[in-house]
């Protein structure tokens, strides 16, 4: 009946309901009980203008319900007994609708976009996921937040049971044999969302009612790291001043063992004595990845200043998220497990070049869709004078770590310089330049960084071993390289320069 009177509600307005008057609604409808579709519509009758409310609207909705019920979904109350709790009141779900065991929820204030793969939070994370799983707890997470991810990921890793809060809505319309085909492979999930259509709040709302939900919902509640005055530790202690349960809280969080000033603020408002917890010794100060056998550690340039006008020069920059052609899943895996190179660092990004053999071409700032290898022809020392600072991504377009390629090679190779212009010089370019086609740009011009561009990727291996390195800015960061990289190549590390 819920089912049926969302979509109802969804085409009976031009423009998407908002979240607490759908969910009020909603809820008018559970308490009265109704259980059959003519309860529905004599009710639905009472409530709306008669010539509001046509038959056939209703027989419409009641036919995509019932396609919705093939795909496996569900209603569901959420403290239907407690008047604090407003919105939301009702959640569809689909996949398991009964949780056997504890549930535990982690929480944890947003985090630099570059991950520390020895970061206090994340060997906490670590600890408390295998020690859940021994206890076979269910897993309560959600998507939007790299936390929730880990979680989440972990628990399908390890075949736990999953309560994964959805604040983009749920994917309801399945087909039969898609729904069958996603509880094969998916049969500890239950997916929960308090909407399924396009009935939604902003995306900050949606975030607060996912963090909201998923601690009513748990049992236990781990807290990691929170900001001071936090609207994430709100949540959690007016959850705790209406319905106090267990909590584990991370202390010693700074180096000299203080606790974090935001789980301090936390712990001050709880109505109950939480279990404190920590994570025993430092991170390793060991290389973590070992070059493989055979394989000669990375040649710091001392006494040898290359030609910089004989080269062309790709700048890595760190990657925010999954690597190109990586999913999330396998991205949290490799965090779990610490993978050095999972920081997805400038640094990172240069080892995983070396390791690979080859620079990837994208496509991602070229027009059209051909994929091409950015180089410039401006040397490190000049960085300075062509990067920009991107406000959106809150990073550097280019950062002072890459490797330069020999020119005349590299030219050999097909690379050829970009050429700059307007929609006009595009028109005017045969289909085999235009990968090389690059807008002058607006008020700053993008011709000061002397593009040029390969089209494919850069195979490594073709090269021959004096005709690149590799650049980095400090000799501690050579010795990094050193430990992440397979591939022996000469490498100038730009103090020394």
């Amino acid at each position: 009946m819920l089912v049926i009177f969302a979509n109802l509600l969804e085409s009976s307005s031009s423009r998407p309901m908002a979240g607490p008057v759908l969910q009020h609604h909603l809820d008018q409808c559970l308490r009265n009980g109704i259980v059959t579709e003519e309860e529905l519509w004599r009710w639905l009758r009472e409530q709306a203008a008669p010539r509001r409310l046509r038959r056939s609207f209703f027989d419409a909705a009641r036919r995509k319900a019932a396609g919705f019920a093939v795909g496996g979904l569900w209603a569901a109350s959420v403290a239907a007994d407690d008047k604090a709790v407003s919105c939301p009141r009702i959640v569809f779900g689909r996949g398991r609708k009964t949780m056997e065991n504890q549930a535990v929820a982690w929480f944890n204030s947003g985090k630099s976009r570059i991950v520390q793969p020895d970061a206090l939070w994340l060997r906490a994370l670590r600890l408390t996921l295998e020690e859940m799983r021994t206890l076979s707890g269910t897993f309560v997470a959600s998507t939007g937040t790299l936390t929730y991810d880990l979680v989440s990921a972990f628990a399908m890793a390890a075949s736990s049971p999953l309560l994964q809060i959805m604040p983009d809505g749920l994917r309801s319309e399945l087909p039969s044999d898609e729904h069958a085909q996603w509880k094969t492979q998916h049969p500890f999930i239950t997916a929960l969302s308090c909407h399924f259509g396009r009935n939604r709040c902003p995306k900050a709302v949606r975030w607060t009612c996912r963090d909201r939900l998923a601690a009513h919902l748990a049992d236990v509640h781990i807290v990691l790291e929170l900001r001071p005055s936090s609207r994430l530790a709100q949540i959690l202690a007016d959850q705790h001043r209406r319905d106090p349960r267990a909590i584990w809280v991370l202390e010693g969080t700074h180096e000299d063992g203080s606790p974090h000033p935001g789980n301090q603020e936390l712990v001050e408002q709880l109505p109950v004595q939480p279990r404190f917890f920590h994570v025993g010794g430092g991170p390793s100060e060991e290389p973590r990845r070992k070059p493989a056998a055979g394989i000669s550690a990375l040649i710091v340039g001392e006494g040898w200043a290359p030609c910089w006008e004989e080269y062309l020069y790709h700048y890595t920059r760190a990657c925010n998220g999954p690597w190109p052609g990586q999913d999330l899943h396998h991205y949290c895996i490799s965090i779990l497990k610490g993978d050095p190179l999972s920081s997805h660092s400038a640094l990172a990004t240069l080892a995983r070049i070396l390791n690979e053999r080859r620079i990837r071409a994208s496509h991602l700032l070229v027009r059209g869709q051909q994929s091409v290898v950015s180089l410039t022809s401006r040397p490190p020392r000049e960085l300075h004078l062509f990067r920009r600072y991107n406000r959106s991504q809150a990073r550097w377009t280019l950062d002072p770590y890459g490797i330069a390629l020999r020119k005349t090679i590299v030219k050999r190779m097909g690379a050829r310089p970009t050429i700059y212009g307007g929609e006009f010089v595009y028109r005017r370019l045969g289909p085999e330049d235009r990968y090389r086609f690059q807008s002058r740009g607006g008020r700053t011009s993008w011709m000061g960084e002397r593009e040029w561009r390969l089209n494919g990727d850069l195979l490594l291996q073709d090269l021959a071993p004096g005709d690149y390195f590799v650049f980095v800015p400090t000799r501690d960061e050579a010795g990094q390289l050193a430990d992440l990289a397979e591939l022996p190549v000469p490498c100038v590390t730009l103090d020394r320069a």
